[in-house]
């Protein structure tokens, strides 16, 4: 028997004698030239570790230098614009001398004109306008102007040298009203034959590069400087000692390896700025005659190598000490190995038996020809603990089970946990005390992580030899009777009888039928109206199925939709009842809305979202005429792609429903999770609205809740006069139920639409329909 307390101490006395007495000689040649291939890898590892290093500043570098190029084309652009735009003014003027300009440009209303054009750029200083004499005329800085000649300028003496020249960035220069350090972008005014009139003189604020090269630079002693395309330092973040100009050497790298060939590159030198030692990555600014040069200090790059290259040999040290520690106790080698096979027959959570184990002891069973039972348990609602309190919680839960279950045992029997929440028991006592005291144990509640959990399990029995021979029998019908504990409500103990055998066949026929239902046209869609409350007219209807079976008749929905969900049947079937709803009401002469349910299979598969969007297209139905109800099971998955899907299908257009809310676990989170357009209550409160207290009280507090949150709300399951009356005097406006019409063929609401006979008002109490659901729910398939 094994037991599931894992305990080696017996271990130690195992050990082959021979095995201590191997030659010492053969481990010490494995010594040597572990300790060789460390040495070697750790050298090699130090080599590629520096290269990568090195690399992988470049690289961020490179991608700092080109985003900040980007980011100065746009703060040049933006000045460019305005640039532009005044010069564009003045020359639609047709101004032809320069007294002309001088007279139009120099009035209190240009002044204006500048200001406002400045308004809004953070990165411009000043605008100013000068005459093809160098004489200041107007400036967006002050008003009246000072008579001022910056003809000794080198922006005016680059335009005096070639006048067809048509743009200029300054050096750095002191300006000669505020003394600020101000780099210039000029552009000329040219009369209508092409002669400069005069300059337009966008000033450049310097500190606003400075400031954002500070916030973006990515290291304390990183450097990143606007360079003019000759060299000349614009702006620079840590600014430089030396007074401005400051220039790049003319045998730098940026200017002998990387402009002549390209417009960007990266390389290492001593900065002609601040004499450090630099990796740099240089960019130029596209369309202007700038650069971006974005760099950091070699030390502060390799420092990095240096803590990984120590940190490695440091490694490779150990590792040597390791190997020849693992020499010296090489001894231990067939001891560990004997611990790992035994480790391997045991759940490592659990500390139980595994899967394997537990087959080994069933062949070992049937060896011996005695009467024994076999139990599979799967424990009750813990998808629910692993979904709501994670899966930490989750596997403390398996482990005190585990722990509750060894100490059911009776000696000789034994248990082990197959994977997940499922175990399994093999007794040669009376297995069904074994199963009583499991389920008198979990129906208690289990206090874990300071909460009171409550659970239960389901059991399944098989017993040799009446049920079966060999294992994999056995197992197979003890798994048979498990489902069926599952099925009768759960927290109960099943034992196999050929009965289940039966029920397994005929579920396998059925699957078998039901992947012909779609290409053999045995499917047919049922609609039921939703109502306005108000005057009783629909405002749509939901979509449901039914299956014409060729032999058995209509088969439940009960029946075939667990089949379909089981097997991923659902999901082609569930493109089939979109398609069909669509194309449905998109005939309609009435622009009413269709609402169909979608599973949470349906969702884990692909392509659900563009299954819909093909289904409206080919129809030609508007999206905002599909509805589409989802219930709390499908919010409960934890796949982020879940709620992608559904904002997708939002953004389509279409509207999106939460069904049976408050049947759930927590639904009021789900109403912040995501937008929905509506609430369904369930029928379970509306049924008991006139009777029971509690159940208007929640429905009315749902209804006022849907209200505030601006979400429409539909009460299922209307069957009375009197609950419609209720209903809409608590405020609810739409209602869906039997006293407004049960689910009838797809084609006689089409008719009736046709007609003008759209709906036909029950006046009475509606008699009683057993309650199943559509597609995806039987549950509720023939009343909302």
């Amino acid at each position: 028997m094994i037991r599931s307390v894992l305990n080696y101490g017996w271990l130690n006395s195992v050990m082959p004698a021979k095995f201590q007495t191997k030659s010492q000689l053969h481990l010490a040649i494995i010594g040597l030239l572990s300790v060789l291939t460390v040495d070697g890898g750790a050298a090699w590892l130090g080599w590629k570790s520096r290269l990568w290093i090195e690399g992988s500043a470049r690289r961020n570098l490179q991608n700092l230098a080109l985003t900040i190029s980007e980011q100065t084309k746009q703060a040049l652009d933006g000045i460019d614009l305005v640039h532009k735009g005044i010069v564009s003014q003045i020359e639609s003027k047709d101004v032809r001398t320069t007294d002309r300009f001088d007279v139009l440009a120099g009035t209190e209303a240009w002044h204006n004109i500048l200001l406002d054009r400045m308004s809004g750029l953070q990165q411009l200083q000043s605008i100013q306008l000068i005459d093809n004499t160098g004489k200041l005329i107007n400036s967006s800085g002050m008003w009246p102007m000072s008579d001022l000649n910056v003809s000794d300028r080198d922006y005016f003496q680059y335009f005096r040298v070639d006048p067809s020249r048509s743009y200029f960035i300054s050096q750095p220069l002191e300006n000669r009203i505020g003394g600020r350090i101000i780099v210039y972008l000029t552009r000329p005014v040219r009369d209508p034959d092409g002669r400069i009139l005069g300059l337009v003189l966008a000033g450049l604020r310097i500190p606003y590069f400075e400031d954002f090269y500070r916030a973006v630079s990515l290291e304390p002693d990183s450097a990143i400087t606007l360079l003019r395309d000759d060299g000349v330092a614009l702006a620079r973040h840590p600014k430089v000692s030396s007074p401005p100009p400051v220039r790049v050497a003319a045998d730098s790298p940026l200017f002998t390896e990387v402009l002549p060939h390209s417009d960007h590159g990266t390389f290492r030198q001593l900065s002609s700025l601040d004499g450090a030692d630099r990796f740099i990555s240089v960019r130029k600014v596209k369309q202007y005659p700038a650069v971006v040069a974005v760099s950091a200090k070699a030390d502060q790059i390799l420092s990095r190598w240096n803590q990984a290259a120590a940190t490695l040999f440091a490694v490779a040290a150990l590792l040597n000490l390791l190997i020849v520690v693992a020499v010296l106790l090489g001894r231990k080698l067939i001891r560990n190995k004997v611990r790992a096979e035994y480790t391997s027959c045991h759940d490592p959570l659990t500390g139980l038996a595994n899967r394997r184990s537990f087959h080994e002891e069933i062949d070992n069973a049937l060896k011996s020809k005695k009467e024994f039972s076999i139990a599979l348990v799967d424990l009750d609602n813990f998808k629910t603990v692993n979904d709501v309190l994670g899966h930490c919680v989750g596997d403390e839960l398996l482990q005190r089970v585990g722990r509750i279950f060894d100490g059911i045992l009776q000696p000789g029997d034994m248990v082990a946990r197959l994977g997940g929440d499922e175990f399994a028991f093999i007794s040669y006592s009376r297995m069904d005390q074994i199963s009583s005291k499991i389920l008198e144990n979990l129906n208690e509640p289990i206090e874990l992580a300071d909460r009171r959990l409550s659970i239960g399990a389901s059991i399944g029995v098989a017993v040799y030899p009446r049920d079966g021979t060999d294992t994999n029998g056995l197992i197979r019908r003890a798994d048979m009777a498990l489902y069926e504990a599952k099925s009768s409500g759960k927290n109960v103990t099943r034992y196999f009888h050929e009965a289940m055998e039966h029920a397994v066949f005929e579920k396998q026929t059925l699957e078998t039928d039901l992947r012909e239902a779609v290409s053999a046209n045995q499917l047919e869609l049922y609609l039921q109206p939703i109502v306005r409350l108000e005057d009783g007219s629909p405002t749509g209807y939901e979509a449901l199925l039914r299956w014409h079976h060729p032999v058995r008749g209509i088969v439940s929905p009960m029946e075939f939709i667990p089949i379909a969900e089981s097997s991923g049947l659902i999901v082609p079937i569930g493109e089939w009842i979109v398609r069909e709803a669509c194309r449905t009401a998109a005939n309609w002469s009435a622009p009413l809305m269709i609402s169909v349910n979608l599973s949470s299979v349906q969702f884990a598969s692909e392509g659900l979202v563009e299954t819909i969007k093909n289904a409206l297209f080919e129809a030609g139905l508007p999206a905002h005429r599909l509805e589409v109800e989802i219930t709390e099971t499908v919010l409960l998955e934890t796949d982020p792609s879940v709620l992608a899907a559904l904002h997708n299908l939002r953004n389509l257009g279409v509207r999106i429903a939460l069904d049976d809310f408050g049947t759930g676990y927590s639904s009021l989170s789900y109403l912040t999770s995501f937008p929905f357009d509506r609430i369904k209550i369930d029928r379970s409160f509306v049924k008991n609205i006139l009777t029971n207290s509690n159940s208007a009280t929640i429905v009315c507090a749902t209804i006022a809740l849907a209200e505030s949150l601006g979400l429409e709300c539909t009460t299922e399951g209307v069957e009375t006069i009197d609950q419609a009356r209720f209903l809409r005097k608590a405020g609810s406006t739409a209602a869906q139920g039997f006293l407004f019409g049960r689910p009838v063929p797809a084609v006689q609401i089409s008719e009736r639409i046709a007609s003008g006979n759209v709906f036909r008002h029950h006046t009475g109490e509606a008699e009683r329909e057993p309650k199943s659901k559509g597609l995806l729910r039987p549950v509720d398939a023939d009343v909302e």
